[in-house]
């Protein structure tokens, strides 16, 4: 059971200045942080009474600001959430709000865990937790609030009028003894002096109504086929952050160019920072660098955020080159092979695993609640998969549906459908097995003449009526 408290706003203010630090602007780096750790100032302690005829009750915290807690309940499934994707235990309480993008404050239900390095691994798994449970739980990822450094991560997420903000660091526990005077990569720590604090405070209000969805979702690189590089250019207003994502496989070699003119003709103006899915910081901002060369450490999506510098707009060209893979290449894993060839409509000779692996035939039951008692033969013969973007999708046939077919876009009717209205002029509706199972629109009958009712389905990227084809993802899930 979680302990529910009142936090004082002094440790909430440390967190938020430790907030700052990790989103400072894109003009400098930082200095990594010293080793030297510091003690937080301690609440006074309250004087006893001399007999008390009631417990002493916690302040309740004032609403100020556009931001308010969410719901009791909201809360309360959120800290649930929490606690079984970290493993510990988490306090809750009522706590000083602050949007640090768009500037407002309030009151939070701020989540509150703590560990050292024997309960979490390191940033990376800790910051992978959090955004796993937000996605499971539906919402949508804010990236204008990520940051990372040596010693923390940051980050957000909405959900209709909410928002909430995260933030994972690590301090060296007091015995650990790290020189003042260097760097904290410097300092050699056992797991039990890496001294963790995970908090989340979350709260809504019309101020944390969603961005547009244009704005807040980067933009996928993709690779035209046959193709070994892509290149993107645009524009950035002063300190301007654009971001780009792609997927690529563990073990590819990635390299990313960045070429930009400043407003006045100089060559330079902006920088690159990069990382994984999984929160693993390939490149910060603090490197201040414009280019970036390696081996990809998983399969993954992987972000490009291409930053400004604070003085003067510029233009860039952004270049990301991949090796594709070959056609000598094999690969058994679904995943590893749609991570590898990009995009492509039914699976090729370098794909030499199952027809039908095992864990789309498990998220396909999950998501069309395919009883356990139906023949694994029967989904494994009714099911389609394919590649797209670099993930596995996949169509179950079932009754009727068109997985192999492209949607039929067209406007125009054909003679089967007028050959129908005319001995059935005013039929509300013209059946599929007339109209075809791939089109995209309802038709009827008026007057003796085919007519579109409304669309019905919409195609996917590659023409395919994405109603019917899930995105599957390892471990079975969709």
């Amino acid at each position: 059971m979680r302990n529910k408290t009142i936090l004082i706003g002094v440790i909430v203010g440390m967190l938020l200045s430790s907030v700052a630090v990790l989103l400072a602007g894109c003009g400098g780096a930082l200095p990594e942080p010293t080793a030297t750790p510091t003690q937080p100032p301690q609440p006074p302690t309250p004087k006893p009474t001399a007999t008390p005829t009631q417990p002493p009750q916690p302040p309740t915290l004032e609403p100020s600001g556009a931001f308010r807690p969410l719901d009791a309940a909201a809360c309360d499934d959120l800290a649930d959430a929490l606690e079984q994707a970290l493993g510990v235990a988490v306090t809750t309480a009522e706590a000083p709000f602050e949007d640090y993008v768009g500037g407002q404050t309030g009151t939070g239900c701020q989540m509150t865990a703590s560990g050292t390095g024997l309960d979490f691994e390191d940033l990376g798994v800790v910051s992978g937790a959090l955004r796993g449970m937000f996605e499971a739980q539906g919402w949508q990822a804010d990236i204008e609030y990520e940051a990372a450094g040596p010693t923390g991560e940051a980050g957000g997420y909405r959900k209709d009028n909410m928002l909430c903000l995260w933030m994972a660091e690590w301090k060296p526990s007091e015995d650990a003894n790290c020189p003042p005077d260097q760097p904290i990569s410097a300092c050699k720590l056992s797991p039990e002096q890496k001294l963790y604090t995970i908090t989340v405070n979350c709260a809504q209000g019309a101020a944390a109504a969603p961005t547009p969805q244009a704005e807040l979702q980067p933009i996928r690189i993709q690779f035209e086929p046959g193709a070994t590089s892509a290149k993107v250019e645009g524009k950035l207003a002063p300190q301007e952050i654009k971001h780009y994502v792609l997927r690529a496989m563990a073990g590819q070699e990635m390299t990313v160019n960045l070429s930009a003119t400043t407003a006045s003709g100089a060559a330079g103006g902006a920088i690159l920072a990069i990382w994984g899915a999984d929160g693993t910081v390939l490149i910060s901002d603090h490197a201040e660098a414009t280019t970036w060369k390696g081996p990809l450490p998983s399969t993954q999506d992987y972000y490009i955020a291409v930053i400004c510098t604070p003085q003067e707009s510029a233009s860039y060209t952004l270049e990301v080159v991949i090796p594709p893979a070959k056609e000598g290449d094999r690969f058994s894993d679904p995943f590893a092979y749609c991570a590898a060839v990009g995009t492509i409509d039914a699976p090729d000779a370098r794909y030499v695993g199952p027809e039908v692996p095992d864990a789309i035939v498990k998220a396909l039951r999950k998501k069309l609640e395919i009883s356990d008692d139906a023949p694994k033969e029967w989904v494994v013969k009714g099911t389609v998969w394919r590649c797209m973007d670099g993930k596995v999708w996949a169509c179950f046939i079932g009754a009727n549906i068109p997985c192999k077919a492209k949607a039929n876009t067209s406007r125009t009717p054909t003679s089967e459908m007028i050959d129908f209205c005319k001995e059935q002029p005013n039929a509300d509706v013209i059946p599929a097995s007339v109209t075809g199972r791939e089109t995209v629109y309802e038709w009827r009958c008026q007057d003796g003449a085919p007519k579109i009712v409304k669309q019905v389905f919409t195609p996917d990227a590659r023409g395919f009526i994405a109603d019917f084809w899930y995105e599957i993802s390892p471990g079975g899930g969709s």
